[in-house]
């Protein structure tokens, strides 16, 4: 939760990471929201393809974790240079897309994106990515009470609609090697981005964003979509 150098794991769930005792006792009253069922949820992964998320429903008291699909796939890119090279450099590109099903409603409907590597309420930057997922009309839905509730009320009315969050890891791709050699061709990896598990830390992340938003100096990207 605050980004200690020597944490102190969460014995109940084995998730979460503290710097101190005063510091689990202060972010208790969120944590023990997951904390007690997760170990079990865990090891309930449907295959391989899921990843899980946490969802926040629109008209439930607390959020809960979900499985969600990734569809992970591959893009290729010629960026050998100049039309006369006498090699070839094929760049591969690791990506994947999230799989939300009816989890924000209807199946296939359009969805908004906000994505923080950042968090602006405790001062440090994350190693992964928290990516908040909702409704493209969520201006037109009710008040999420579970964000109300784990916010206490603070966000006022501005999160509206079901809302999904999960965690990605940026990946930044080899460095530029060496020229290969003449006639060959050769493969390197570019950038890409993968889906990883949410951590119960995240869940304190992703609340911190929602505290952050509509704040001006909220540093995210917000980016629209279909998911």
């Amino acid at each position: 939760m605050c980004n200690a150098e020597i944490p102190q794991l969460c014995a109940a769930c084995g998730s979460s990471t503290y710097c101190s005792k005063k510091c689990q006792k202060e972010d208790w009253a969120l944590h023990k929201v997951l904390c007690k069922g997760y170990k079990l949820f865990h090891a309930l992964r449907p295959d391989q393809h899921h990843q899980l998320a946490i969802l926040f429903p629109v008209d439930a008291e607390y959020p809960r974790p979900v499985w969600v699909k990734i569809e992970a796939k591959a893009e290729q890119k010629d960026v050998t240079t100049g039309t006369n090279a006498k090699y070839g450099i094929i760049e591969m590109h690791l990506l994947a897309d999230v799989q939300i099903g009816t989890l924000l409603g209807e199946d296939g409907r359009e969805t908004s994106k906000i994505i923080s590597e950042y968090n602006i309420a405790r001062g440090f930057h994350l190693v992964h990515q928290i990516e908040v997922i909702r409704c493209a009309d969520h201006d037109k839905q009710s008040v999420n009470k579970s964000i109300f509730n784990v916010t206490k009320g603070k966000v006022g009315e501005y999160w509206k609609g079901p809302v999904v969050v999960t965690r990605r890891l940026y990946l930044e791709g080899a460095k530029d090697g060496k020229q290969p050699a003449e006639g060959t061709t050769e493969i390197r990896f570019g950038r890409g981005m993968q889906y990883e598990d949410m951590a119960l830390a995240d869940l304190r992340h992703a609340v911190d964003l929602f505290l952050a938003f509509p704040a001006e100096d909220a540093k995210a990207i917000a980016e629209n979509g279909s998911a």
